[in-house]
């Protein structure tokens, strides 16, 4: 078993590499940052236990790599890039092979969002892992507070794998257990929205929960049409006849939920377009408070749950 120091300069010091605006990263008491005159500093924290965020038997390099790309996630709904991270590591034991799988799954997260490691932690116990996220932002910051009455709702991809996973039937699908084990922080189509957007948040506690933000921030409501929620292509009615319901509650998703004002919808379509990028219009904002699901004929809809709560026993 490796010592405390000898662990982190062998699997994540290698991690810490040259990057704009960092004076000094690992090695020191602290990392030194130079954030440019003319840009924001986003700054986002997420702890995930064994158990409860992953499965026991979920590979070291997914949690490293799902670990770091939920806080990342956080970031995009800001309209921010992600720069740096710092980790802090709870190990029942310094388990060189599972450190080696773990470093490998952050480098490869890292890579993906382009950001560099820059210090943390580690100590001994139950497996956990937090990671601070910064990332910066030149200009106004997306926020949940500014959706409007009259803007149109969309989500930049489709729902419910991730929570498709964890059923029965999903454990034995690749697609559903790659949307759970590896998602996606899309802060390429955040730095989109940033431009465009009224308001976003990012998807991890279930559409209907994230929403419910949204609207009680901005003092709004908001009608969700049924029929054009995007479902993830795993989720087939013969295999899940739960679908819609794991689309709009299942959560950790991690794709950016937003508003646009109708003038703003055709430009951020047509730069989510040129990237190839998908972009969703499955609702609007509406004065009267409260968040109304619609089915094709007119009548409304109530998930069974809206999202997942940390301290509710029945995820309610």
């Amino acid at each position: 078993m490796l010592q405390e120091f000898d662990l982190i300069e062998r699997h994540f010091k290698p991690l810490c590499k040259d990057n704009p605006g960092m004076i000094l990263g690992m090695g020191d008491d602290a990392a030194l940052l130079n954030i440019p005159p003319n840009e924001t500093l986003a700054i986002s924290t997420d702890t995930l236990i064994a158990g409860t965020h992953f499965p026991f038997e979920t590979s070291p390099e997914d949690i490293a790599y799902k670990a770091l790309m939920v806080n990342a996630s956080d970031l995009a709904a800001m309209g921010a890039a992600p720069r740096w991270f710092l980790l802090a590591l709870t190990l029942p034991d310094s388990n060189p092979v599972w450190l080696n799988a773990f470093a490998k799954g952050l480098a490869d997260a890292l890579e993906s969002v382009q950001a560099v490691l820059i210090g943390g932690d580690t100590t001994k116990g139950p497996l956990s892992i937090t990671i601070q996220a910064l990332g910066t932002l030149q200009g106004k910051a997306l926020l949940r507070s500014g959706a409007k009455v009259g803007d149109l709702i969309f989500v930049t991809g489709k729902l419910g794998a991730a929570a498709f996973a964890l059923t029965p039937e999903g454990k034995q699908n690749a697609a559903a257990q790659t949307a759970l084990n590896r998602p996606q922080a899309r802060w390429r189509q955040g730095k989109i929205l940033q431009r465009f957007a009224s308001s976003a948040i990012d998807v991890s506690d279930g559409l209907a929960q994230d929403l419910g933000h949204v609207l009680k921030a901005s003092g709004v409501g908001a009608q969700i049409f049924l029929k054009d929620v995007p479902i993830a292509e795993c989720l087939t009615n013969d295999i899940c006849p739960d679908s819609l319901e794991l689309a709009l509650s299942g959560g950790d998703d991690y794709e950016l939920l937003c508003t646009l004002s109708p003038e703003n919808v055709e430009s951020a379509k047509s730069a989510f377009l040129k990237e190839n990028m998908a972009l969703f219009q499955i609702g609007t904002i509406v004065e009267k408070q409260g968040l109304n699901f619609i089915k094709e004929n007119g009548e409304h809809f109530l998930p069974d749950k809206l999202g997942y709560d940390h301290f509710r026993s029945d995820g309610k």
